[in-house]
């Protein structure tokens, strides 16, 4: 995760992590290594401003390699946003009958139980009661509920912030923007009570755009195919500690209740 003098954050991914909102992905892990061993000299030593637009986009830059042995030039992250292929990091919504039972079963039988790592958080209850409160507008248990989940648990994402961003995730694959809209606006207000990384995840999520992973598991439950699912939720279990399980478990809870409540949108 690098982070701009004007505190932007722009993270920064290898290979199979997928790209994150907001962030550049580069082939593998071995062209990210040389860029990341300068940075701290480079950004000592340079008065050269690294800074990015401010973009919601992921993006694959071809970076520039040093050669000959000599010190890379200052990282301009502008120059690689300007040589990325923007990638729309969104979940479109499925079709009444893109997810099927059969798919969400799937998805439930391979969930870890409980997913984020026996730290005291319970993700499926609480993703449960989160898609609820926000299905049904219950506005105050809403906020009640959201601000008792920010932060939740341990870690660079915590636990609670994973499991909102799931919920986030499904609400948009039901294509319910009243639920996502109302979670967002209850999201917003609390973001400084978690991490920083966490801060821009959560944000990113609220105006809809979430982790490569995150959407590949999205677009696997809509294609009626329990392999692609199985598949989908294996790359999300490589994510963190727990980040990718409890992503996912936001999302089955979401799909779960907008399901049984015959949610569209609203």
């Amino acid at each position: 995760m690098l982070a701009t003098r004007s505190g932007t954050l722009v993270p920064v991914t290898a290979g199979p992590t997928g790209l994150l909102p907001g962030g550049l992905g580069v082939p593998d892990q071995a062209a990210l290594a040389p860029i990341l061993a300068g940075w701290s000299a480079l950004s000592d030593r340079s008065g050269h401003d690294p800074s990015t637009p401010r973009s919601a986009h992921g993006g694959r830059p071809a970076p520039d390699q040093s050669a000959g042995g000599h010190r890379a030039a200052p990282i301009d992250l502008r120059a690689w946003h300007a040589a990325a292929t923007a990638v729309e990091l969104r979940i479109p919504a499925a079709t009444r009958a893109g997810v099927t039972a059969a798919q969400l079963a799937e998805l439930d039988r391979d969930l870890p139980d409980p997913p984020s790592g026996g730290t005291g958080f319970a993700s499926a209850q609480r993703a449960a009661e989160l898609t609820r409160d926000a299905l049904e507008a219950r506005s105050a248990r809403l906020e009640e509920c959201v601000a008792a989940t920010v932060g939740a648990g341990i870690g660079t994402t915590p636990a609670g912030d994973d499991v909102i961003c799931g919920v986030l995730a499904g609400l948009d694959l039901l294509g319910d923007t009243g639920a996502h809209g109302r979670l967002g606006a209850a999201v917003m207000p609390l973001l400084t009570a978690t991490t920083r990384t966490s801060r821009h995840l959560l944000a990113a999520a609220v105006a809809g755009r979430y982790t490569e992973g995150l959407i590949g598991l999205a677009g696997a439950l809509a294609s009626a195919s329990a392999p692609a699912v199985c598949e989908a939720l294996g790359v999300l279990r490589r994510w963190g500690a727990s980040s990718g399980l409890d992503q996912a478990t936001g999302l089955a809870a979401a799909i779960r209740a907008g399901t049984l409540a015959g949610a569209g949108a609203r």
